[in-house]
């Protein structure tokens, strides 16, 4: 179930309905920055905005990342296209990312 700040932000969504969005507060990338993660080289991922990035844990993160993986994966389904790495890659990098960046986080 999607929280009250997603469903707020549908108006954006259908403003731009070719976009995809945050996958914590709904807004499409037009309209907020994205936080990307580095996966491989000069290549990341970006499931949530910077905004929801920087307020969200360690496993909310990875929830919205998996999801987005989950969705780019299924989006290759009948193409000649396939991911380039295991979900559990990108999770590990989403951790390293937080680790090594993260206002929650007091170990830096």
């Amino acid at each position: 179930m999607k929280s009250l700040l997603f469903n707020s932000n549908q108006h954006l969504r259908n403003e731009f309905p070719h976009h995809s969005y945050c996958k914590r507060c709904g807004a499409p990338w037009p309209c907020v920055k994205s936080k990307s993660v580095t996966t491989l080289e000069n290549r990341g991922t970006f499931g949530t905005c910077l905004d929801c990035w920087n307020v969200s844990t360690l496993d909310e993160l990875k929830q919205y990342y998996a999801e987005t993986y989950i969705q780019q994966k299924e989006s290759l389904i009948g193409s000649k296209y396939t991911m380039d790495y295991p979900m559990q890659f990108l999770l590990d990098c989403v951790e390293k990312e937080f680790k090594l960046n993260h206002p929650f986080n007091s170990s830096k």
